[in-house]
């Protein structure tokens, strides 16, 4: 979808996006109590999904609302599969001129998966939901 375009919001994101703000409004609940016990002396290192946290929508738009750190002592970096965006060299990539927050993030790593066939790919996508099994299980 070309957020630059007044293109409708599709039935499927519709019927998502309720289940979207819980899971943005849990997580940002979670690293709030983390920072508010921490006192701002740890750092944090939150992993989630593009879609809570590009554009500073989704989790950061809810914690900037607590003011609990300076903007400027955060950071987003998101990641994009170079086989499914156009990348112009030293063009302004991302970028929604309608937002705030005009680019996904402060920093957008773009990967290219077609360069090397990984062989172990079942046994870390294994891992992988084994990790998100065990995060999940110590939810509250």
């Amino acid at each position: 979808r070309d957020l630059n375009a007044d293109q409708e919001v599709s039935d499927r994101f519709k019927k998502i996006f309720p289940a979207q703000v819980l899971k943005d409004s849990v997580m940002a609940s979670s690293i709030r109590k983390g920072i508010e016990s921490s006192g701002l002396k740890d750092k944090f290192l939150v992993i989630a999904g593009s879609g809570h946290v590009d554009f500073r929508f989704g989790v950061p738009e809810r914690l900037d609302r607590l003011n609990l750190m300076p903007r400027n002592q955060t950071c987003i970096v998101t990641v994009r599969d170079g086989a499914e965006v156009e990348f112009i060299e030293n063009q302004e990539f991302g970028k929604v001129h309608k937002f705030e927050n005009a680019y996904p993030g402060d920093y957008v790593f773009i990967y290219d998966d077609s360069l090397e066939e990984h062989e172990d790919g079942e046994e870390v996508k294994s891992e992988i939901s084994a990790a998100y099994d065990k995060i999940a299980s110590t939810a509250q």
